[in-house]
């Protein structure tokens, strides 16, 4: 019987959308982006949340994708029927899973319904507990294929979650170069406008969740010596979390209040990153960093600790800084050498600019397009895919 040319139906699962109060979690991001993209002609896509409704479903639903809140809490392992359930349901040729919990429920369910299965490394941890590294190489043999978003995330899966390294795949992570670089001068001015500062003041930013593993205290240590040298200079930090209250509590006591500013959640982190002339990735570990990569295609000269994944694409004096992680003298060395040389902040302006461009989301999506194909024919010779667009 000759199969009938049809829609491949696949199943982006993921553990939430949120993580301490923002918008949305990176990786969550990262599929929106993707899905605004991706082939509708040929894939049809359903997104599913473990936990509850969070209200970050319109940026799936905006570019006309269904999204599926489980309602599940953290440590329900039975939501794997729900997994199930689903798979059956809507008919669904592929999992495509992000988190722990999504990974592990997602390959059960799998398991028994004989789904596809990608998963998609997004946090590369070198001290997985041993409780996890035995249950990711007992369900290592139910991963079709994985995703690393940059080497040292398939060092995670491959050395940690125990998948055979000719079955996963590095798909460096991609941004709306359409968004992040066609911001103007005009709305980075306004928003200086907005925080009450002119276009001559220096202004450097931290975007990301406030969490210990992020390093803002050592950014703001730094400040204090950079303030001595450059009074005008203000950081602005962009994210919420639980380190908030004891960042303003660090802020008050080095006297830096005049010179650091705690945004919070922001919907125009493009616009923000436009008004910036340094950003920082101050993190002690990143697997990739969206942030640095939305900055680099925004025009920011960058400095990062040297935590992993943005070494693969930041080279130092090159299109970036590199220095040394929990190193507060290091840092201000790095931010005031930034801003005492125009020129050197501008060469690795323009070389980071360049490099942000291949990262553009629309090639990202037709490699993660091309690898759902070659899963699905493997796992499902006799389909037949309709043409795309």
């Amino acid at each position: 019987m000759n199969e009938v040319a049809r829609k491949i139906n696949i199943l982006i699962v993921v553990d939430k959308f949120v993580f301490h109060g923002a918008t949305i979690n990176g990786p969550s991001r990262y599929y929106s982006w993707m899905l605004e993209n991706i082939d509708k002609n040929i894939f049809y896509v359903t997104v599913v949340s473990l936990r509850g409704d969070t209200g970050a479903d319109h940026l799936f639903r905006k570019s006309g994708h269904t999204v599926i809140y489980m309602n599940s809490h953290k440590f329900n392992f039975m939501a794997f029927l729900k997994v199930t359930r689903i798979i059956r349901r809507l008919k669904i040729d592929l999992l495509h899973l992000s988190g722990y919990a999504a990974c592990t429920l997602g390959r059960i369910a799998a398991g028994i319904t004989g789904t596809a299965v990608i998963v998609h490394e997004h946090w590369a941890d070198p001290n997985l507990p041993f409780y996890i590294t035995l249950i990711e190489s007992v369900l290592a043999y139910k991963t079709d294929h994985a995703i690393a978003i940059s080497e040292v995330a398939k060092q995670t899966l491959v050395e940690g979650k125990k998948i055979p390294e000719n079955k996963v795949s590095i798909i460096r992570n991609g941004i709306p170069l359409d968004r992040f670089g066609k911001t103007t001068s005009a709305q980075a001015s306004e928003f200086r406008t907005e925080i009450g500062v002119t276009d001559d003041v220096m202004l450097i930013g931290v975007v990301g969740m406030l969490e210990q593993n992020k390093g803002h205290k050592y950014v703001i240590e730094a400040m204090e010596k950079v303030v001595a040298q450059f009074p005008q200079a203000k950081l602005l930090i962009i994210g919420e979390g639980e380190e908030r209250p004891r960042l303003t509590k660090q802020i008050k006591a080095l006297g830096l209040t005049k010179n650091i500013q705690l945004l919070g959640i922001r919907d125009d982190v493009a616009i923000i990153d436009r008004a910036l002339n340094i950003f920082i990735v101050a993190s002690f570990r990143e697997t990739a960093s969206l942030a640095a990569l939305e900055a680099m295609a925004s025009g920011c000269a960058l400095i990062t600790t040297d935590c992993g994944g943005p070494t693969e694409f930041i080279r130092n004096d090159e299109n970036g800084l590199i220095v040394p992680i929990k190193d507060s003298p290091a840092m201000a060395d790095a931010i005031v050498k930034l801003l005492g040389d125009p020129e050197l902040r501008q060469r690795l302006t323009r070389s980071a600019k360049m490099e942000s461009e291949q990262f553009d989301m629309v090639n990202v999506t037709k490699k993660i397009e091309a690898l759902y194909k070659t899963v699905c024919l493997d796992k499902i010779p006799d389909l037949k895919v309709i043409e795309g667009s």
